[in-house]
């Protein structure tokens, strides 16, 4: 993991016992020349570290880390043979799509360790994209797991890749 490019920012912020509230920073903060993240077999896996403090009378009452990678993510709906579907381009590169789908565990009670091991399978069979149903926030060490190693996370909602509005199933002639 990179450290950044020595970045540094800050804001007041007063609280009252018990009050909750959200913090924006303004979009001044931008690293230059930013190294980015591609899918695995598309290029590294660039990741940040991100550390925020939370400092009370000049003592550190609370901090999180987190990685992150810099990427743009667009797609584009195309149609070929009278079936529509979705281009991914990731930094600008149109990205083929290798991959399947994973099953939660039925309690939610998925370990750090298994979901390492299952998303290094993935990418090491070549695979760059998974897919979930019925979770649409999966677990961080999951999507932490998937940022390490390059694997690309959608989520699936039912019939999804079949279903065209208005038209019913799509069949190929």
């Amino acid at each position: 993991m990179q450290s950044g490019q020595g970045l540094s920012f800050e804001q007041a912020v007063e609280l009252k016992p018990q009050q909750i509230k959200e913090v924006a920073f303004a979009p001044d903060i931008v690293l230059q020349n930013p190294r980015l993240w591609w899918p695995v077999n598309y290029g590294a896996q660039n990741l940040y570290r991100l550390r925020l403090e939370f400092i009370q009378d000049s003592v550190v009452s609370d901090v999180e880390e987190v990685a992150l990678g810099v990427r743009e993510i667009s797609k584009e709906l195309h149609e070929l043979d009278s079936c529509h579907g979705l281009q991914l381009h990731i930094n600008g590169r149109k990205i083929f799509c290798r991959g399947g789908y994973i099953q939660h565990e039925l309690l939610f009670d998925w370990d750090r360790e298994r979901m390492e091991t299952e998303v290094r399978y993935f990418t090491s069979a070549n695979l760059n994209m998974v897919y979930f149903e019925d979770i649409p926030n999966p677990p961080d060490a999951f999507l932490e797991a998937c940022d390490r190693y390059g694997l690309l996370f959608g989520a699936c909602f039912y019939s999804c890749y079949w279903l065209r509005p208005g038209t019913g199933l799509c069949s190929r002639r």
